[in-house]
């Protein structure tokens, strides 16, 4: 089954199109790390759902951002987006960007898959280039924020600061 398109288009084109944009991506971030975050979200998603048909156009249920502290001046924040239910739909994005001007580095999903071995369900992490390119990492986690934001700092070589728990907005 393919991707819906209000889901796929929102995690793979709108949502890291301003993220990978140099001031607009600040801006976003500034945002993203608070508790007007998930509003920004929501109203994106509507937009995104404004330019398709009707039958296309998804709820935007279920937005939630999580800010966690990163030694060395990072800030990483995951973004839960509505459920996804087929492959290539994305369960969360993570973005990595510096605490001081909030410039946005690198942008991660968990993508919804399947085992090709056994065909039962699987997720993968990916990379979100500024040209709108992906670059497979591998296998993910669980689809759980928590799960999914150990991994990107495991192989991203991050630590999170034991001082300052996430916080959470949505």
């Amino acid at each position: 089954m393919k991707p819906r398109p209000h889901h796929y288009a929102f995690a793979y084109r709108a949502l890291p199109r301003p993220l990978l944009t140099a001031q607009v991506g600040r801006t976003w971030m500034s945002l993203l790390a608070g508790p007007a975050g998930p509003l920004l979200l929501r109203r994106s998603w509507t937009d995104v759902g404004d330019a398709l048909p009707p039958e296309d156009r998804l709820a935007s249920d279920g937005f939630t951002t999580t800010v966690h502290e990163i030694t060395g001046g990072l800030v990483l924040v995951v973004l839960t987006l509505p459920p996804a239910v087929v492959e290539l739909e994305a369960h969360f994005v993570a973005v990595v960007a510096a605490r001081d001007g909030w410039s946005p580095q690198r942008v991660l999903t968990l993508e919804n898959g399947s085992n090709a071995l056994t065909g039962g369900p699987a997720t993968y992490i990916g990379a979100l280039r500024p040209d709108g390119s992906r670059v497979a990492h591998g296998k993910g986690p669980e689809p759980h924020e928590a799960a999914f934001a150990a991994a990107v700092c495991g192989r991203l070589g991050l630590t999170v600061d034991p001082d300052r728990p996430p916080v959470r907005y949505e």
